[in-house]
């Protein structure tokens, strides 16, 4: 878990700013894509979350899908 969180800051660290000419720049750009494996660090922080409540015995909801 630790490993995730630590994945999820490095790569929303590596996210140019301004943030609104990220969103501006082209597709498949270099910059888009750094948006992109921050979103994957995300999700797969969230799937962790949910395995780990499920060992708790805790249901856990992911919202933003």
């Amino acid at each position: 878990m630790m490993a995730a969180l630590n994945n999820t800051k490095v790569a929303i660290a590596q996210i140019n700013q301004p943030f609104d000419q990220v969103l501006a720049s082209q597709k498949k750009s270099p910059e888009r894509e750094e948006v992109e494996v921050a979103i994957e660090a995300l999700e797969d922080q969230a799937e962790i979350f949910q395995e780990l409540g499920a060992v708790l015995g805790v249901e856990v909801e992911i919202l933003a899908e």
